[in-house]
């Protein structure tokens, strides 16, 4: 979650400084790497949250050195095309996204907040400097890998790298499922960039991007879940939803009333690009379901499931991106959407179609309202999304008090 408002907000300010056509520009080299690495990654994080906590440092091993090799593949590639930056954003990246869903596993989730933190101050704190955006990223993922990597050590340790068919199975089911989720920020804007030049590609960025950091909660709560869920043997992914649920909907109906202001405060450029990523938002709510039935489906082993939900969204994303992306103002926003859609109705089937259906319909509704009702309007929205969420027994407010207490918020 950190690491994805992270990412916002450093791309926020990448857009204030370079405007629409220079967030394109960059996001369109970064998402090279962005677009390899979802080639070539096979479920490493996953297999790390689900086996670190019986296997230790055997799970470990095995998937450091599974990720630092297909990482090394994409930095093949990418030099043989010319592009090495793109490469070595790629390897490193998924060396780090291993390292961080480890630090999970391990029972050290306070540590994972650390590193990411520190990627997100680093990396804010160097373009706000003067550093270009690119060598801005890169330091930073190092400096997320070094911090994750020393407790890893300390508190797991490395062994002989065991249980390579698991993390077979677990590669190819989750394969699709990663890939459709970079696809949104990698060959998404690679496309929009193709069919309506860097702007569109902008639009596209900063609208996947709001969506992400909008449903951040969810994946959160999906990843933190599967090791709990695997020591504990109970299924908590459908409460997990309905908590998820009842913070992203009001998120995003407020997100999406405020976007005019908001845009347009960062950068008048991006000012036509609004609806675009006030309608992107509502993709969060698809994201939520995905995320917490991929958990579900993770800790079962239902390999099927999970690969059948990651195909049909990549497939659905490549489709709304190739008719929708160029159609501005509200295009690239709306491909998000549709994109995410068919694999969130397969997955809520499992972890509760009711709850699913209701949070896409009230966030759909009253993020329309709340864009054509003006900013004044998002938060009294947001409130009214929240209880129609609570009259339909999605969630109760009283439960989401009582989860804030436990966390201490």
């Amino acid at each position: 979650m950190v690491l994805t408002l992270g990412g916002f907000a450093f791309w926020v300010v990448v857009a204030g400084v370079y405007g629409a056509r220079g967030v394109g520009s960059v996001a369109a080299e970064v998402s090279l790497g962005g677009l390899l690495s979802a080639f070539l990654n096979l479920g490493f994080a996953q297999f790390a949250l689900r086996e670190v906590p019986s296997m230790g440092g055997s799970a470990l091993s095995a998937a450091l050195a599974a990720s630092s090799a297909a990482g090394l593949l994409a930095l093949a590639a990418s030099w043989a095309l010319g592009h090495p930056y793109g490469g070595l954003y790629a390897f490193l990246t998924l060396v780090a996204n291993t390292a961080l869903m480890s630090l999970v596993a391990a029972g050290l989730p306070r540590l994972y907040f650390a590193a990411v933190a520190a990627q997100g101050a680093l990396k804010l704190a160097l373009v706000a400097s003067g550093v270009p955006p690119l060598p801005a990223i890169l330091t930073s993922v190092v400096a997320s890998i070094a911090v994750a990597l020393a407790p890893l050590l300390l508190r797991v340790g490395l062994g002989r790298p065991g249980g390579w068919g698991l993390l077979w199975r677990a590669g190819v089911s989750n394969y699709w499922n990663n890939f459709s989720i970079s696809f949104a920020i990698s060959l998404g804007v690679v496309l929009a960039q193709r069919t309506a030049g860097d702007a569109a590609a902008g639009a596209y960025y900063l609208a996947a991007m709001a969506a992400l950091a909008a449903g951040s909660l969810a994946g959160a709560l999906g990843n933190a879940s599967i090791p709990a869920m695997v020591e504990t043997r109970r299924d908590i992914s459908s409460g997990g939803l309905r908590v998820a649920l009842g913070v992203t909907v009001p998120l995003v109906v407020a997100a999406a009333g405020l976007s005019p202001v908001l845009v347009g405060v960062l950068n008048e450029e991006l000012y036509p690009f609004y609806p675009s990523i006030s309608a992107g938002l509502v993709s969060a709510v698809a994201l939520t379901v995905i995320s917490m039935a991929s958990a579900r489906y993770n800790v079962a082993g239902r390999w099927r499931s999970l690969a059948l939900m990651g195909l049909v969204s990549t497939m659905a994303l490549a489709a709304s991106t190739a008719l929708l992306s160029s159609a501005l103002p509200w295009g690239p926003g709306l491909a998000l959407v549709l994109g995410f859609l068919p694999g969130a109705l397969l997955g809520a089937n499992d972890v509760g179609l009711f709850p699913s259906l209701a949070g896409l319909a009230v966030s759909a509704a009253l993020s329309a309202i709340a864009v054509f009702a003006g900013p004044l309007w998002a938060l009294p929205l947001a409130v009214l999304s929240l209880l129609a969420l609570h009259l339909l027994n999605v969630v109760k407010v009283g439960d989401l008090i009582a989860v804030a207490r436990s966390l201490r918020l």
